[in-house]
């Protein structure tokens, strides 16, 4: 019978700060939405909005460092059983939500071709692939999780959900990385080699003309490799250098202006993801008034429903877009106002019911399908 080893505590802020990532990736796809809505054009909003797509590298950075966080200990040494246990809570905390969300979206190529046709035109300027979605093709590519494993563009039927399909790749290498990095012994060169991952990350970025913009499929496994690689080896690093109070605000305060400053000027952009390595390593130490801010209740929620919002944000904000938009933009500045409200609450709702219904119940399906597979005691896990 494998040992029973005892879990670290959770680190909140990093919960909180997956909710801010979250909004930053959802502001970018609603600022065109409400441009349209205001009669403005949709192509001259802020760039410092349209640069929350960067919020996922930061998402990729976090997994990393939270899964070393919460799994290093099982990974001291190569253990079959324990890696077994990892990926089936891997599968469970991935696979269900998008399962179902595919199968709702089964009727909308079939009694709303229209919104389809009007889908893949608004996205035709992403590339070409975009004609493509909604088939049968791009289904089961997107139902298995596989749309970032190969260089053939199927199409999309929920574009957000390439991140899962990349960061697969990331969990299948975890032990590795994990196994490796329990056996680094100074955290000055943990830190060295989270710093290198990320150098190379901006530069590959820069190379491939993705500098200024957010590329997926394929080369996101790219982005996710470096980024999530840079987010164990930070961990590991958190764990073995200790660093004072003082310090610790320096370092959160000084990201948050270098992401401040990245996101407001097009050609460094992609260096934002210092910020967010500095960022996510200061608030591992849970102390400063940005720790605080990230704990407060407000973005702890915004945090444990972000995966659900995530995921399920962009569809019905295009069915807005189509359906909704043109009927009331030539309403009051009121009325327009109160549908835009209107939107951001029901996407909340729909995160909050996804959440509870969906995501919580398979989380606690897969612990317990890891514990009686492995002969080992249920235990608390964190989500990554």
């Amino acid at each position: 019978m494998t040992s029973i080893r005892k879990r670290p505590e959770p680190i909140p802020a990093l919960t909180g700060i997956r909710g801010i990532a979250a909004m930053g990736v959802f502001l970018c796809h609603l600022q065109p939405v409400a441009l349209r809505l205001f009669g403005l054009d949709p192509n001259a909003g802020s760039l410092f909005i349209g640069n929350g797509f960067r919020g996922v590298d930061l998402f990729f950075v976090l997994s990393g460092f939270i899964l070393y966080h919460v799994h290093a200990v099982d990974f001291r040494t190569i253990d079959a059983a324990r890696i077994v246990q990892f990926y089936v809570l891997r599968f469970f905390r991935v696979y269900p939500l998008n399962a179902v969300l595919m199968l709702l979206m089964i009727p909308l190529p079939v009694f709303l071709p229209q919104f389809v046709q009007w889908h893949r035109l608004l996205h035709l300027q992403e590339g070409s692939y975009h004609l493509l979605d909604f088939s049968p093709d791009a289904f089961f590519q997107s139902l298995f999780l596989t749309q970032a494993w190969t260089i053939a563009k199927l199409g999309t039927w929920n574009e957000p959900a390439w991140t899962l399909s990349a960061e697969i790749v990331g969990y299948c290498v975890f032990p590795i990385l994990a196994i490796t990095s329990c056996r680094q012994t100074s955290g000055l060169h943990s830190l060295l080699l989270a710093i290198a991952s990320l150098t190379l990350f901006v530069v590959l970025m820069i190379a491939a003309g993705h500098a200024t913009n957010n590329p997926s499929g394929s080369f996101g496994l790219i982005r996710m490799a470096f980024c999530f690689a840079a987010g164990v080896s930070l961990c590991r690093s958190f764990q073995l250098i200790s660093i004072p109070s003082a310090m610790i605000t320096t370092l959160t305060l000084a990201s948050i202006v270098l992401i401040a400053v990245c996101f407001g000027w097009a050609p460094i952009g992609t260096l934002s993801v210092f910020g967010f390595g500095g960022l996510i390593f200061g608030l591992a130490y849970s102390r400063g008034p940005v720790n605080r801010l990230m704990t407060t209740l407000p973005v702890m929620y915004l945090g444990r429903v972000s995966f659900s919002f995530y995921i399920v944000h962009l569809i019905p904000l295009e069915l807005f877009e189509f359906f909704v938009l043109d009927a009331v933009r030539q309403s009051s500045i009121g009325i327009r106002l109160a549908a835009l409200a209107m939107v951001v609450v029901t996407l909340f709702l729909l995160a909050t019911l996804t959440y509870r219904t969906i995501e919580v119940p398979f989380q606690r399906l897969g612990r317990r399908v890891a514990a009686r597979l492995q002969s080992i005691p249920d235990v608390r896990q964190s989500a990554a």
